[in-house]
């Protein structure tokens, strides 16, 4: 049995109809539900693939931690090993750009987003928080005030990265009476971060760069705009492996909140 096979087969016992033997189910495309799926999907529509893998998936995500889809691809990987993966690291803006080219076909956005032609669930919000050095005066505070960031020094990521994100950012800061200092831009939370360990100012961002960073400091502002992030894909695209993926994405929000859809 070559690795193909072994993986249908795999496939099979998962969504095999009662009543007919794998002979048969793998012959006919016979449409069949897989448990938790809101649509049904065909043995043969997953198997269309070349040798060694019953599907691919391409993600986009922005640098950093996300645990949902750390443990949505945990749970792919064991049930359908053969489906091969293409993890892209991109910004919210280049995202955008590949959904809607069709070069990925699910992406991890960061919020606010504009665009009609993608379905955005929000799977995750965080508070806006600062990073900034240890020695820093804002590390004696348990919460930043958002006037209190008037005349620091800020590193920020340029709009094309978030535009949402970014427009949500300079709003909130002016809505406080001031523009910010922005004295450097990055295009992840790895750069930006690199710079505040440097000690040459402070950035924009959520709690869990702690655990990427542990010896800067991070802050929430208070009353300020929260961070959410998104699963979006187009809405006119929805392959057998893409309904699969995210079914697993909404079943692990679901273990850590609520997950809403917008269109």
């Amino acid at each position: 049995m070559n690795p193909r096979q072994a993986a249908c087969g795999n496939l099979e016992e998962t969504v095999r109809p009662v009543g007919i033997d794998a002979p048969t189910a793998a012959a006919a495309p016979i449409a069949v539900s897989i448990p938790g799926l809101s649509a049904a999907v065909t043995i043969l529509a997953i198997a269309q693939a070349g040798e060694g893998e019953i599907g691919h998936l391409s993600v986009g995500v922005p640098v950093g931690m996300n645990e949902i889809l750390v443990d949505a691809l945990m749970h792919l990987g064991r049930r359908y090993p053969g489906i091969r993966i293409e993890l892209q690291y991109m910004t919210t803006g280049l995202q955008i750009e590949a959904l809607r080219e069709g070069r990925i076909h699910v992406g991890f956005l960061n919020l606010p987003v504009q665009e009609p032609g993608l379905i955005l669930e929000t799977v995750r919000s965080e508070p806006l928080c600062v990073a900034i050095p240890k020695g820093h005066a804002f590390a004696r505070y348990q919460k930043v005030a958002i006037s209190e960031l008037k005349g620091q020094r800020v590193i920020i990521f340029p709009r094309r990265v978030a535009p949402g994100l970014h427009d949500a950012i300079i709003g909130m800061c002016r809505n406080a009476g001031f523009n910010l200092n922005a004295v450097h831009e990055t295009d992840n939370v790895f750069a930006a971060l690199t710079l505040v360990g440097a000690e040459l100012g402070i950035a924009f961002c959520t709690p869990s760069i702690r655990r990427l960073w542990p010896d800067i400091l991070c802050r929430p502002l208070r009353n300020s705009v929260p961070v959410e992030q998104a699963v979006a894909y187009k809405r006119d695209v929805q392959s057998p492996v893409l309904r699969v993926f995210l079914q697993l994405v909404r079943q692990v929000v679901g273990q850590r909140g609520a997950i809403s859809q917008t269109s």
